[in-house]
């Protein structure tokens, strides 16, 4: 399938991990977020800053890896700054992932300020 046509195929915003995985799962991406030094709001997701260490930069891609498997409707990102600077994880998506990344990760983490402006790593 090409990009394009790829682009165009609706996937639902659900996650596909059968229930009894999910609390573990869930209780695993918390802590993940609980670790971000800052979280920024995109125009379709959210922006999560890691130290940029390779131990970061290796639980961040296997994240990533983990997730594309039960969450197929997220887009990833994975930024290094540079100088060995912060990691950046984009969390991002079509209508309602925005949405479904604040009200079921960001709450859960209990962020209470998510500030409003672009990551450094896209400003």
């Amino acid at each position: 399938m090409d990009r394009e046509n790829h682009a165009m195929v609706e996937t639902p915003i659900a996650c596909t991990l059968p229930a009894s995985e999910q609390g573990n799962r869930s209780e695993a991406v918390a802590g993940l977020l609980r670790s971000a030094q800052r979280v920024d709001e995109l125009a379709d997701g959210y922006a999560f800053q890691y130290p940029g260490s390779e131990e970061w930069a290796t639980q961040l891609l296997a994240f990533i890896v983990s997730e594309r498997r039960c969450c197929p409707f997220f887009v990833f990102e994975l930024a290094f700054e540079t100088n060995h600077g912060p990691l950046w994880l984009h969390l991002r998506g079509e209508a309602g992932v925005k949405e479904f990344v604040r009200d079921q990760l960001i709450r859960r983490r209990e962020v209470l300020g998510v500030e409003n402006r672009p990551c450094s790593c896209c400003a």
